[in-house]
């Protein structure tokens, strides 16, 4: 990869694990594809209010030479309660 990978938290805490954790699975996206330029991962709660059953979103974006790949993960609003 050729820059580091850029973890971004909104409306939590910065964690060490969780950026460890995240820096340790794009290094394993590397091994597919071995030119990935830029990554970066926004973690962000989405009830900020919540003292228990938070929910996040979590976005990765990369960038590929001639392309960007974004995946984005929203858990539906009844996912709290299952």
């Amino acid at each position: 990869m050729e820059s580091p990978v850029r973890v971004t938290f909104r409306d939590l805490t910065a964690s060490d694990q969780i950026e460890r954790l995240c820096r340790g699975e794009a290094e394993k996206l590397a091994r597919f594809h071995g030119r990935i330029t830029d990554c970066h991962v926004r973690i962000a709660r989405l009830h900020p209010r919540h003292r228990k059953g938070n929910l996040y979103d979590v976005r990765v974006d990369l960038v590929l030479p001639g392309s960007a790949v974004v995946v984005e993960h929203t858990p539906a609003e009844h996912a709290r309660t299952e």
